[in-house]
């Protein structure tokens, strides 16, 4: 079974050739890992914070992507996704901008939305870095 992010990124367990090792516990286990690592790097954009949810070592992560040009493959597809998942909400946190209480006397009597210029200005040197230095 695979989720809708490793359909999307070509993803099938059972032609893993990287499983190697002595023990067929730990080898079954390495898809189910890889799979956990790949969900959260697209969702933190952060190597430490996916192997940590894996239960692997940040090693480990990096012999994989040495050794397996498919896994490397789907961790760049994953690290695209996730930084276009952040570009997304810098978007909308700029131009949407984002709900903050109001609070009098200890309640809250309201809200105001706050518009963020410097995520603008940071979106707009990421995608026009000529015309914004």
């Amino acid at each position: 079974m695979t989720c809708g992010l490793h359909q999307a990124l070509g993803y099938r367990p059972e032609q893993d050739r990287s499983i190697r090792g002595n023990s067929r516990i730990a080898a079954a286990g390495r898809p189910r890992k890889k799979k956990i690592f790949l969900e959260t790097l697209v969702e933190t954009v952060n190597v430490t914070l996916a192997c940590r949810q894996a239960g692997i070592p940040r090693r480990t992560a990096y012999d994989w992507r040495e050794t397996d040009p498919a896994f490397a493959a789907r961790w760049d597809a994953a690290l695209n996704e996730g930084i276009d998942l952040l570009e997304a909400e810098l978007h909308k946190r700029a131009f949407k901008g984002v709900e903050r209480p109001v609070y009098y006397k200890g309640e809250c009597v309201g809200a105001w939305t706050y518009y963020s210029d410097a995520l603008a200005m940071f979106l707009m040197r990421a995608h026009c870095p000529e015309r914004y230095r």
